[in-house]
């Protein structure tokens, strides 16, 4: 499996877990469930497990990732068809998580077993994996690489609360200084444009207003940069409109107010 077939077969999984709530304290009612949702998702899977383990070219993943990744493939189908919503939403949560073992976070591959499939045993039956347990452990964990991703899910995600929690799970010191730079990077710029428009500028008017409001969105635009770094792009789009339309922002409400 290569890294583009991994992105594609966490998408799936990411969608999977969020409509079936697997790991959500919402009730399974609210998901809406009919039999067409889950015939989407059964063709969707079943299109997937042909697909993405196809051999192509591109950056692969290490040798037992198609085995152990095939097996939660066929654990999140048979859920599905036998209408056990909640155990492929945890699954498919597992599945998420999995890949970041694989490609980001890396979280270690102990501790992965430890925090995320013991507890899924415990809930759903010790049989789970059984037999892709001793080669997924015996395998040398990935060292950890922050490289920016500026890929982005087909379906206009503009924030994955799993790539937030699977950071704060492996690598909770990392994670802390990342919140840290998005609430400076966030509020920094607010705050410079004051300083620079009040303080150098000293500059008095109700036009400042949108240029606090720009400043804002010129935040947005930067945190959406660094956050590549940990898998939170908000995408292409939404990225160049903030920091552009903020700028424009802070330079007419300057001239205005001048």
């Amino acid at each position: 499996m290569t890294q583009s077939q991994a992105l594609t077969l966490k998408d799936i999984f990411y969608r999977i877990k969020q409509f079936y709530f697997g790991v959500s304290d919402k009730p399974l009612s609210a998901a809406d469930l009919t039999a067409g949702d889950a015939s989407e998702y059964l063709a969707l899977l079943k299109q997937a497990r042909t697909a993405c383990f196809a051999p192509e070219e591109g950056a692969k993943l290490p040798a037992d990732a198609d085995e152990m990744l095939g097996a939660v493939v066929d654990e999140v189908l048979a859920a599905l068809c036998d209408k056990n919503f909640r155990f492929a939403g945890d699954l498919a949560a597992l599945g998420v998580r999995l890949l970041g073992v694989y490609s980001f976070p890396n979280m270690s591959r102990a501790r992965f077993w430890r925090t995320c499939m013991l507890p899924l045993r415990d809930k759903h039956g010790d049989g789970l994996f059984a037999a892709q347990e001793e080669l997924f452990l015996s395998g040398k964990s990935t060292a950890l690489r922050l490289r920016p991703t500026f890929a982005r899910a087909t379906e206009g995600r503009y924030y994955e609360a799993d790539a937030d929690e699977a950071l704060a799970l492996a690598h909770p010191v990392l994670y802390r200084a990342f919140v840290l730079l998005g609430v400076i990077l966030l509020f920094g710029a607010v705050i410079g444009f004051g300083l620079l428009a009040g303080v150098g500028l000293s500059l008095s008017s109700p036009w400042l207003i949108l240029g606090y409001l720009g400043a804002f969105a010129f935040g947005v635009g930067l945190y959406s940069l660094a956050m590549a770094w940990v898998h939170q792009y908000m995408g292409h789009l939404p990225t160049v409109l903030c920091t552009l339309l903020g700028a424009l922002c802070m330079a007419v409400a300057i001239l205005l107010a001048g």
